[in-house]
Parts: C-alpha cells; structure tokens; sequence
C-alpha cells in the first residue's frame, strides 16, 4: 500500500474496520439463530458510539445549525460605528461654518450603517417614506413620513436607518454647526442683536428671562420639544432662571 496516498489509506483503514464489524455482527447474528430456532435475535458487539454511528452526527449538526442562525444576529450585535460622513448612503453636499448639509438616499430594502450624528439637526423628507429607525440602545421606531415633512433631532446618538418601503428613501439633513445654546443655572447670554426672525427648538425643558431693551423682562418657558417662531428686530440678553442646565437651538433666517 505504499503507493495508496495518505488520505486513501485513511479511507481504506475505515473501511476495513466497517467489514471486521459487519463480519463479527454477522457472526453473532448466525449464532443467535442456531441457538434459537425460529427466532432472529440480534446481538451487536460493545463498542463506543463512534462517528460511523449515524446518530452520534446529530448533536454536532444541531450545533452547526443553531451556529448558522446566530450569525446574523451575532454580526447585528457587533456593528462597527461610522461618522456620517463615512457612511455611503448620506452624500456631503455642502459645509460651512454654520451648516454641513448632506442628501441621503437609502435604497429599497436597505439600511444605512450604524453612524452617529454629533450636531443636531433638521432633515426634509423627499417622496412619502416608510423606515425603522433603530437607535442604539433602544427598541427600534417603525416611522412613516410624508413629501416635505421637516423634524428637528438634537444630535449625539447614533442610529441604523432601514428603509422598509418599495422605493427610494430620501432626505436632505442639515446639521446645524452653530445653533445649539447650552446655559447653566444662572449663567447669562451677553447681549445681542436678531436682524430677521428666528426658531427657537427646546431640547431640554426651559426656564429663561428675556431682557429686550427698551422693555419690561419677559418670562419664557417651554417643554422639552417645544417650537417658538419670533420676530426679528430686537437686541436683548437671555437669563436661564431655572434650576437645570438649559439646551435649546436657534435658527436664523
């Protein structure tokens, strides 16, 4: 057998095993019946369960099989995190010192990777649209948008967006650079001047004072999420007279 190459021989030396065992069973099988007349008792020589069991397989395919089932789960788990700007799907369409706009388009069925967003920002829905939006760290929101819905989303998280729909998901995110205002309790806004109108977005709950000159105070307080439009026109400084750090966004026109 020394020209047989290794992995033949392997296979012969198996073989040979198989016969010396069908040919002991068969032995014993004949004994069994001339002892017994009439009656067929199979006897099977002890040995250990080996791998020519066809049963001893079973336990390591279920392990293969629920192996290939976590896969997708296990690679869910394990996203890599990408800035925006590395992610393929959002396309850097403009930057400058106060905005970094950027057209997404999500194809049919797909998902954007897992990105985060450091700014807040408002985005602008183009086409009806259907997506999961999927929040590290929590449950994914099943949302549907309609042609030129706008939201604000204060920034720092990241997200999977996955478009559930037939066709193109699409919208224009605009970073604000510049807007977000943070004031701790007491702390003071020097004062400044509002050429033309302007939105106020509260990210958290608010507490200010509104000192406009030539008039009295002004209290404003607003909720969590809360939206004032105001006009233009005035020099003013801004008070947070609350007990917790105020964050809100301002958008200029």
């Amino acid at each position: 057998m020394s020209d047989v190459m290794p992995s033949q021989r392997i296979t012969l030396r198996i073989s040979e095993s198989l016969v010396r065992r069908l040919k002991n069973h068969a032995a014993v099988t004949d004994r069994s019946k001339s002892a017994l007349p009439g009656r067929t008792q199979a006897r099977f020589p002890d040995h250990p369960v080996s791998a020519l069991d066809p049963g001893a397989t079973i336990p390591a395919m279920k392990r293969a099989l629920l192996l290939f089932l976590l896969i997708p789960f296990l690679a869910a788990q394990t996203a890599t995190e990408v800035e925006i700007t590395a992610e393929p799907s959002h396309h850097l369409a403009l930057e400058n010192e106060y905005v970094r706009v950027f057209k997404v388009e999500v194809a049919p069925r797909a998902s954007t990777l897992m990105h985060r967003h450091r700014h807040d920002y408002v985005f602008v829905t183009l086409g009806d649209a259907h997506v999961s939006n999927e929040v590290e760290g929590k449950p994914p929101a099943d949302l549907k948008f309609t042609d030129g819905e706008t939201h604000f989303v204060p920034g720092n998280f990241a997200h999977v967006a996955r478009n559930l729909s037939d066709q193109p998901f699409c919208n224009v995110t605009i970073e604000l650079m510049q807007a977000e205002v943070n004031l701790e309790p007491d702390a003071v806004v020097p004062s400044h001047h509002h050429d033309g109108p302007h939105l106020v977005v509260a990210i958290t709950d608010l507490d200010l004072r509104s000192d406009v000159e030539g008039m009295s105070p002004m209290p404003g307080k607003f909720k969590s999420g809360d939206i004032k439009w105001l006009p233009g026109g005035y020099s003013h400084t801004l008070t947070n007279v609350g007990k917790s750090p105020a964050r809100f966004v301002t958008v200029e026109f």
